[in-house]
């Protein structure tokens, strides 16, 4: 059981893709696309009714921008609106395998809706990294490090410098996101977290004790090279001992039958927090859409979510 969780959480490409949608068309019938709403503190944040931008609009750029962590280059994108700049800086960060390609389609509708966004890959985050870094040496805080460099990035970029900074991450980009945003609190206004993978420490800890270790190699890995200082960064590591001092308002996003993630620890999460909402995204499983391995799609949804809590900020 460990070893499936640890292969779900993990490895969402390649062998592990098919496998994870195979498990995903059970739970993802048709089902509305309601949410229940959870708040662990006051309603400070009005609501307002928000329209989405129409379906393939662009109105925005894109460029590179210039970023590295410690000498190794991080290739970053940067999508900016042609007009009405709201002077809000969306910096996304990819699940577990995948690269900033999986963040585009939201780049998109926040710089279309006047938001700067950027996206980016990890240093070794997946085999398809445009970063540097190797594969093998990625880590939960290499990855922490990482963020922490774009948005020093972000803040001297002549288009975004002085804007107020929301970090966006989803499953393990959602942990690194939670974990940066409490060495960067100076530097962050907000926090928006899409089925953040709180549980990836617990999970490698039964992984690494179980017998089941020996299977990883017939998927072409071995547990010395590729998951050794993965699992001994996280030796002890409990992120709710980290998290919770972030004082901005924070949205959470999260399906109610994710069984790569379950609910409940995002729920345990949003109760650290002292300005938290928790958005129960119905039907839904570990992804919203097919750029992260959903069968069904619920970026409409998922999207108003994200745009109102952003107009709420003012």
């Amino acid at each position: 059981m460990a070893f499936k969780r640890f292969i779900s959480l993990l490895l969402l490409a390649a062998c592990v893709a098919a496998v994870l949608c195979a498990c995903s068309a059970e739970k993802q019938t048709a089902q509305p696309e309601t949410s229940s709403l959870t708040t662990t503190a006051p309603a400070t944040q009005k609501r307002e009714e928000i329209t989405l931008p129409p379906d393939g609009a662009q109105n925005y750029t894109v460029t590179g921008i210039d970023c590295s962590n410690g000498g190794k280059d991080i290739y970053a994108e940067l999508y900016f609106p042609k007009n009405g700049y709201k002077n809000k800086t969306v910096v996304l960060s990819h699940s577990y395998m995948l690269n900033c390609k999986s963040m585009q389609p939201y780049c998109a509708v926040l710089a279309n809706s006047g938001y700067a966004a950027v996206c980016f890959d990890f240093c070794g985050g997946s085999m398809s990294s445009k970063s540097d870094g190797s594969f093998m040496n990625m880590t939960v805080f290499t990855e922490v490090e990482d963020l922490e460099c774009v948005v020093e990035s972000v803040r001297q970029n002549e288009l975004t410098s002085g804007s107020d900074i929301v970090l966006l991450g989803t499953s393990q980009g959602g942990l690194v996101s939670a974990l940066a945003a409490e060495e960067l609190k100076s530097s962050v206004s907000a926090l928006i977290l899409m089925y953040p993978a709180f549980n990836i420490p617990q999970t490698v800890k039964e992984f690494s004790e179980s017998s089941s270790g020996s299977v990883f190699s017939s998927f072409g890995f071995s547990t010395d090279s590729f998951a050794g200082e993965y699992i001994s960064s996280l030796d002890g590591y409990d992120p709710y001992e980290h998290i919770g001092s972030f004082a901005g308002p924070v949205l959470i996003l999260h399906g109610t039958a994710d069984t790569v993630v379950p609910i409940e620890y995002s729920q345990r999460a949003a109760e650290l927090y002292k300005n938290a909402r928790l958005e129960k995204i119905s039907g839904a499983s570990h992804g919203f859409n097919s750029e992260n391995y959903s069968l069904v799609d619920y970026d409409k949804t998922v999207d108003k979510h994200i745009l109102e809590f952003l107009a709420s900020l003012g």
